[in-house]
């Protein structure tokens, strides 16, 4: 079987972070079938590329185009996307379009119409969570999943709110997946210090400023903080650091690949994940992997997956609020817990459970 994947997220040099959980599921699918993706780059000179990423094959185009600003401009960006899916059919017919994104899921509708074949959707977009998806966009979105096979949210929450675009029968929840092999277990460190970490974006709905007024209301000499990541917010952090001498105890880190992160979870102890919203929160599910107790709000995805042992739930994010709940966690901590929480992702978010899933979509639609 041969699946094309259509999105506009997938890693690269300058971000290898940029889709990381597509191409994880990408790898993994290339185990049991050919999977070609097609990509686009923003980008002011035209280019075309083709090349290997292990074994999955990526098309990749750029331009200057601005897709998400009317449907006139996406329908005129979706003739990348055309182009490369008949140059890849050419050569080996796909049997299946597996679109990660609403933007687009724009072309992968067009070529639908075009060549009858058929296609699922995955949604990753915050944006049904935050209601900004936008009028003009919603009509072409509902026709899109109607004609679609299948609609899958990668949370509970974005599922619910996927019903107002399609049938409630046409929506599954597939989780994303995590690389256990390279988000391996390890045993935690003694502490003290006892180490928190984030990784991600530095932005307000991540409260990454929260949690450092938080931390900065800790015992500091027995614990420490690493941000992993890059953001608007990142002056204003470093700089609230400086103030507050705690350039010993508060590390600012730039981005890693993901063959680099595992080394940094395995050397902390809690995971911290405050945002306002998450369509699923993978920096989550990797920091489970490796065995990490968990700090997380509600936002619309690690509620539902996260580990019934090890992790704790914020109600109130306030920096007093989050501290209190910061030193419980150092209180209680309990590193037994960290296999429990580690077998809980390989039950529940390894690539065989979410590939086995996926194989078992792909073959129905084919074989009809």
């Amino acid at each position: 079987m041969h699946i094309a994947i259509t999105t506009l997220w997938f890693p690269h040099d300058k971000n290898p972070l940029y889709g990381i959980f597509i191409h994880t599921q990408a790898q993994a699918l290339a185990k049991h079938a050919e999977v070609t993706v097609l990509v686009t780059r923003r980008k002011l000179i035209p280019y075309h590329k083709k090349y290997k990423v292990g074994k999955v094959n990526v098309v990749e185009r750029g331009g200057p185009y601005l897709p998400n600003t009317s449907e006139s401009r996406l329908d005129n960006w979706s003739k990348y996307y055309e182009k490369m899916f008949d140059e890849v059919n050419k050569e080996k017919k796909i049997d299946l379009i597996h679109c990660h994104d609403y933007i687009a899921l724009y072309p992968t509708r067009k070529i639908n119409k075009k060549n009858n074949i058929p296609y699922i959707v995955t949604i990753h977009n915050t944006d049904f969570l935050r209601g900004t998806v936008g009028d003009w966009r919603s009509s072409y979105i509902s026709d899109a999943f109607l004609n679609s096979e299948k609609v899958i949210a990668v949370g509970e929450t974005l599922k619910q709110k996927l019903y107002d675009y399609t049938h409630e029968d046409q929506i599954v929840n597939i989780p994303n997946i995590v690389d256990t092999e390279l988000f391996s277990y390890h045993t935690p460190a003694p502490t003290p210090p006892f180490k928190f970490l984030y990784v991600g974006i530095y932005e307000e709905r991540k409260r990454v400023m929260q949690m450092i007024k938080a931390f900065h209301k800790l015992d500091r000499e027995n614990s420490q903080l690493t941000f992993i990541g890059y953001g608007s917010l990142e002056k204003q952090m470093k700089s609230y650091i400086n103030k507050h001498n705690l350039q010993n105890r508060v590390h600012v880190i730039a981005p890693k690949s993901n063959d680099e992160l595992p080394m940094y979870y395995q050397s902390h102890h809690c995971y911290i994940s405050i945002s306002t919203w998450e369509t699923f929160g993978i920096t989550v599910a990797e920091a489970m992997s490796c065995g990490l107790h968990i700090l997380y709000s509600r936002s619309g995805g690690p509620e539902h997956f996260v580990a019934p042992e090890g992790c704790m739930l914020v109600e109130d994010v306030t920096p007093s609020a989050l501290a209190m709940q910061m030193q419980e966690m150092i209180s209680n901590y309990d590193p037994k817990k960290s296999v429990h929480i580690r077998n809980h992702v390989e039950q529940n978010l390894s690539s065989e459970y979410v590939i086995d899933k996926l194989l078992e979509i792909y073959s129905k639609i084919i074989k009809n």
